[in-house]
């Protein structure tokens, strides 16, 4: 289950906004794997690994500076 906008993402500015609280509440109460996204990127994707997160939908943070693969590396080292 994608639960949008964990940040303020550049691609989607006017998204809603879910409080890093709800993906606790989604995995304690849902049978699904949690995903999540918007405006992830390496300065706080350590702030969401305590949820236990299944899936992480990211983009710019990837291909931040076409380093995909240092990005990658990076991102990996913090969840």
């Amino acid at each position: 289950m994608p639960l949008a906008r964990s940040f303020l993402p550049r691609t989607k500015p006017h998204a809603k906004m879910v409080a890093p609280e709800i993906l606790k509440m989604a995995k304690e109460q849902l049978s699904v794997p949690i995903c999540a996204i918007g405006g992830i990127n390496a300065e706080n994707i350590q702030l969401l690994s305590c949820y236990d997160i299944a899936m992480y939908s990211l983009i710019s943070a990837v291909y931040k500076d076409d380093a995909i693969e240092e990005n990658l590396e990076k991102l990996q080292a913090k969840i």
